[in-house]
């Protein structure tokens, strides 16, 4: 993302290997984008 000039993508700013609610999340909003719908992982990487 730097090399475009854009702002680093922070994924959660949590620890995704432990079980957590942030992880939920994270794998909630990669299946809804393999549904074609990335407004969740959007939101996530905000």
């Amino acid at each position: 993302m730097r090399k475009l000039g854009q702002r680093e993508l922070n994924w959660g700013s949590e620890n995704l290997e432990n079980i957590s609610d942030i992880r939920k999340k994270y794998i909630f909003a990669l299946q809804e984008a393999d549904r074609g719908n990335y407004n969740s992982l959007l939101e996530f990487v905000e």
